[in-house]
């Protein structure tokens, strides 16, 4: 008589070692925006052919440097269109302010990331400038408080360029010049107690410009 087999028993999981975590399954947003850029550098690539009148695999070294101004252009426009406001339609979500300060946006934005470089540059500075005898310099170095309130304010204006018709993105911006306003004002105090007095000058301009922006998103939740 043949004998069955048996099967072997399970080996019993340690008690004492950690479960096991299931493998993480990998995201397709990746592949998914692969797929999107070549879908529109395929949509670009037949556009210019056909301003060219011959495809891509006729394209010489001029037509190549070519198809490059036209990606730009093509960029740039799509730029364009994002940041334009049909203030017609919105005409009723705004107050008489509010364009005349989105107009304002890009000239702000540019010089809060002008004082956001040099705060992060004369921070880097000063971790550099550290001798041995100080010891090693923190892994991290935590952000001034002028510099988390100029970011904040940066943050805040980004979401009011896209506020005109969105209330959900109007709040957002609301919430962070309050907070913007509350760390700017934390700032003038610590710039004050050190004497340094154009310091203190500087961020009181930044906190005039914060409540401007944060009255208007006030006034524009009501309407």
């Amino acid at each position: 008589k043949s004998k069955s087999k048996k099967s072997k028993p399970k080996p019993k999981r340690d008690p004492n070692q950690p479960t096991p975590k299931p493998p993480k399954k990998r995201s397709p947003i990746p592949k998914l925006l692969l797929s999107a850029t070549f879908v529109i550098l395929a949509t670009w690539m037949t556009m210019y052919s056909a301003q060219l009148g011959r495809g891509p695999w006729d394209w010489e070294g001029d037509d190549w440097s070519g198809f490059l101004t036209f990606s730009k252009g093509q960029v740039e426009a799509a730029k364009k269109k994002v940041a334009e406001v049909d203030w017609e339609k919105v005409k009723d979500k705004v107050t008489a302010k509010t364009k005349e300060l989105w107009n304002k946006v890009p000239e702000l934005e540019q010089k809060l990331e002008a004082k956001l470089a040099q705060l992060r540059g004369d921070k880097q500075k000063k971790v550099e400038g550290k001798g041995p005898q100080d010891g090693p310099p923190a892994a991290v170095v935590e952000p001034t408080t002028l510099e988390r309130g100029c970011e904040t304010f940066r943050m805040g204006i980004r979401h009011y360029k896209q506020s005109m018709d969105s209330q959900a993105e109007l709040k957002k911006a609301k919430k962070l010049f309050l907070e913007a306003r509350e760390l700017l004002e934390k700032a003038y105090g610590e710039a004050e107690a050190e004497g340094d007095t154009a310091q203190a000058t500087e961020i009181e301009g930044y906190i005039q410009q914060c409540q401007i922006y944060l009255e208007d998103c006030s006034k524009r939740e009501t309407l």
